[in-house]
């Protein structure tokens, strides 16, 4: 299996939200944690990109609040 990494604007393309909307998630809900190089560059694991897939669900078709989902995660 391979250990595929993202960088955010891959992230911002799958998920179809602007680069800013997930550094603001990244801060508010601690399970989104992705790994930056030296650099200060995100990459973005296989499971990150999953946890914004279900965050931006439950906020955007459950209709949740911030609040909500990171109680829901």
């Amino acid at each position: 299996m391979k250990n595929v990494k993202y960088s955010i604007g891959e992230v911002s393309r799958l998920l179809d939200v602007k680069p800013y909307v997930i550094r603001y998630w990244e801060e508010e809900i601690p399970f989104v944690a992705p790994q930056k190089s030296r650099s200060g560059r995100r990459t973005y694991s296989e499971r990150d990109v999953q946890m914004l897939q279900r965050l931006k669900h439950l906020l955007h078709e459950q209709r949740f609040t911030l609040d909500g989902a990171r109680q829901r995660l």
